[in-house]
């Protein structure tokens, strides 16, 4: 891998369209990589500190802003836990995140979002740019087959019970793309969807007016990391081509390649998954053809979940950088 990074005529520029912790992880690998890095962040959360922050202070969710931004640091250990630190019960501030309310106030103290997250950044000596996909104000809903309308990222996320299958996701009201998100997907040189939540993490990005047509009409290579398992009242069910067929049908292109692990989960760690009514996504090279089909090790085990590795995953993705 050193040897091909050497041939390189510029550091490549990578943007990341994903969320929760595959998102965190991949950046955690990308940053230690000679890479020019964009993470694009989904505004739509609407669950915990970051949903009662909206409400209550009429701000833009900070929580998955702050996630990227202590994925990417540099700073020391002492600063990363003070941005991941939460206020226990007890308190007017139980459950807040401390990083969420300093971006809240960033945001309030400069008047701009978007400059908040640079000044963040710079404190937190962050390699890379923190992106949001739109400054407007939307909620993310899903229409569920029997008609059934879901408001709100966690309400999705976190179903009641057994529900129906989800028939399509959409934002009200309709957002646009921020100019910066635009800008990253269009300088891109390999442009990575994944991984993370189909619904709540992935898609609400390209909903957002604008964003779907700059990834298609981007000349970088798009890559689709499949995530390692199906989540219950998202993804029941689904294969690994079910994954790329939703990807395509809201981003409006084809993929270039399709990432995947290979390795099974341990007997214990699949249990696990089944008692949350959730299985690994299996991928087979057939289900594949006309795709760079990328199938390999990418499997770390961390208190019994399965998750990816920080490093395998990044190498991989470096791998694919190249002429489209």
């Amino acid at each position: 891998m050193a040897e091909k990074n050497t041939k390189w005529e510029k550091r490549p520029v990578i943007t990341v369209i994903g969320g929760g912790s595959g998102r965190f992880t991949l950046l955690e690998g990308l940053k230690r990589m000679p890479v020019e890095i964009n993470a694009i962040v989904t505004m739509t959360d609407s669950g915990g500190s970051s949903g009662r922050l909206r409400t209550e202070l009429g701000v833009l969710p900070p929580g998955d802003v702050r996630q990227c931004l202590v994925a990417l640091s540099n700073s020391p250990k002492l600063m990363l836990d003070l941005f991941n630190y939460r206020f226990e019960n007890g308190s007017s501030l139980s459950g807040h995140n401390f990083g969420n309310l300093f971006l809240t106030a960033l945001e309030k103290t400069t008047g701009d979002f978007e400059k908040a997250i640079d000044e963040a950044g710079k404190m937190l000596d962050i390699t890379g740019r923190v992106i949001p996909v739109t400054l407007d104000k939307a909620e993310l809903c899903a229409e569920l087959a029997d008609g059934t309308v879901i408001e709100g990222e966690t309400n999705i996320d976190i179903p009641n019970g057994k529900r129906p299958k989800i028939r399509r996701v959409f934002l009200q009201p309709d957002a646009r793309a921020s100019a910066k998100a635009i800008a990253a997907v269009q300088n891109s040189d390999l442009i990575v969807i994944g991984p993370g939540d189909l619904y709540t993490s992935i898609v609400p990005n390209m909903l957002v007016s604008g964003m779907a047509k700059a990834i298609c009409a981007s000349n970088a290579r798009k890559v689709f990391i499949l995530p390692l398992a199906t989540k219950h009242g998202e993804t029941d069910g689904f294969s690994g081509r079910d994954f790329i067929m939703e990807i395509e049908k809201y981003a409006g292109c084809k993929m270039d390649f399709v990432v995947a692990n290979s390795t099974a989960f341990g007997s214990d760690t699949q249990a696990k998954y089944e008692k949350e009514g959730a299985s690994q996504v299996v991928a087979r090279k057939e289900d594949f053809e006309g795709y760079g089909f990328v199938s390999c090790d990418l499997l770390s085990n961390v208190n019994g979940m399965a998750r990816h590795d920080a490093n395998k995953i990044a190498t991989t993705v470096i791998s694919l950088v190249g002429p489209k």
